[in-house]
């Protein structure tokens, strides 16, 4: 019998990305897929997960089982558009609609223009749709006008998705809520499960992991938290390319602890000596963040490692339902804040560990969600329902019966 095909079509991520190629290319891969990734390239260069320039001038080549096929790629907005004249989404379209893929999974609303485009000249394809963030941000800052032609764009869009992919139960709900009607599946950014974790080591630590920005774990803040507890601070990432390096005080060289960018297998072992993992986000400009179920979230879990975080909707309900850590009840938090809810977390450290531990090994990690993508994959071609959530009149239930809400 021969293999089913699958192209994912991405616009934006880096073809390294934790998601899409370390956890879905390769599980897909696993389950008997062929899999081909189409991933852009700017002047012939590939970047990598910190948006460095990674190879020059790549040709296609395999990797883990995985066919990439680079493609010379614009700049991508955020915005998106029907409109095939676009040079991106046609260039996008093009490439895939080559490849003759019985699913197109996209993993952007500007990779999702292409998928729907292809599936318009080749009605036997699927198209499933990765939402990994909000589309339609209502406090991004849009005009109204615009926002409504978005949202009749992604309403349009949708009638052509056969299958949904989310990473949180927000998300889910605002895709139906633009008239989405067809299958669904909640897929945490989790990663595989690490080796157990260790005893921790008697210096608190304070984790960060990814890119230091104002609006996603800001360094000020960060400097403030250290200066002003015993906590040591370890920043697993760093500054974007873009902007300048992060610059230490000489008081606290021997407190702040910039392990910079490692692979991602590696993670869980450079969480090992940290306490409490730190999410702080800017919820003022983004309604995508308080929906936010992001990968550092569920890396600090697997490591064992309780999570501190600021009011971010999706993320304090998971801490709350699974007692694996604390959110300050702020949508705005100061150092100050976080220092509070540090001491008030301190004496149910260990407890808070185990609890995230857990919910891994139980619920959350890639080797259950593992199962949930194949399940899902298989519906598709046969026709079934099976265990996929069918509107979202059923996700809250469907989500508590399967303690993964």
């Amino acid at each position: 019998m021969k293999k089913r095909s699958v192209c994912m079509l991405i616009s934006e991520h880096p073809y390294e990305d934790a998601r899409i190629f370390e956890r879905e290319a390769k599980s897909l891969v696993g389950a008997g897929y062929n899999v081909t990734m189409l991933v852009p390239q700017f002047k012939g260069t590939l970047l990598g997960i910190e948006g460095a320039p990674l190879k020059k001038k790549v040709e296609p080549f395999c990797e883990a089982g995985v066919t990439i096929i680079p493609y010379e790629a614009t700049n991508v907005q955020s915005q998106f558009t029907l409109d095939q004249t676009k040079e991106h989404s046609r260039t996008l379209a093009k490439c895939g609609a080559e490849i003759d893929a019985d699913v197109y999974h996209a993993h952007e609303p500007s990779s999702l223009v292409a998928a729907v485009q292809i599936k318009r000249t080749k009605p036997h394809a699927k198209v499933i749709f990765d939402s990994h963030e909000l589309v339609i941000d209502a406090r991004a800052k849009t005009s109204n006008r615009r926002q409504r032609q978005y949202e009749n764009v992604f309403r349009e869009l949708l009638k052509d998705v056969d299958a949904l992919i989310t990473v949180s139960p927000s998300i889910a709900k605002d895709c139906y809520d633009h008239g989405y009607k067809g299958p669904s599946e909640l897929i945490y950014n989790a990663p595989r499960l690490s080796s157990p974790p260790k005893l921790k080591q008697s210096i608190r630590t304070i984790g960060y992991v990814g890119t230091v920005t104002k609006e996603k774990g800001n360094w000020h803040k960060l400097l403030e938290l250290a200066s002003e507890s015993n906590y040591h601070v370890k920043v697993i990432g760093g500054a974007s390319k873009f902007t300048e390096p992060l610059g230490i005080p000489k008081k606290l060289q021997n407190r702040i602890h910039i392990r910079g960018w490692v692979p991602y297998r590696h993670i869980a072992a450079e969480l090992q000596d940290v306490d409490v993992g730190w999410i702080d986000m800017d919820l003022s400009t983004a309604l995508n963040r308080d929906y936010a179920l992001p990968n550092k979230f569920f890396s600090y879990l697997d490591a064992g490692v309780p999570v501190l975080v600021n009011r971010c909707k999706d993320m304090r309900n998971f801490i709350e339902r699974y007692s694996c850590g604390a959110s300050v009840p702020k949508s705005v938090a100061n150092a100050q804040d976080y220092l509070k809810q540090l001491a008030l977390m301190e004496g149910n450290l260990s407890t808070f560990s185990r609890n995230a531990r857990n919910v891994m090994e139980t619920t959350a990690s890639w080797e259950k969600m593992e199962i949930r993508l194949i399940e899902l994959y298989g519906a598709l071609f046969e026709h079934r329902n099976c265990q996929i959530v069918q509107s979202f009149s059923f996700v809250l239930t469907y989500c508590n019966s399967r303690n993964i809400c």
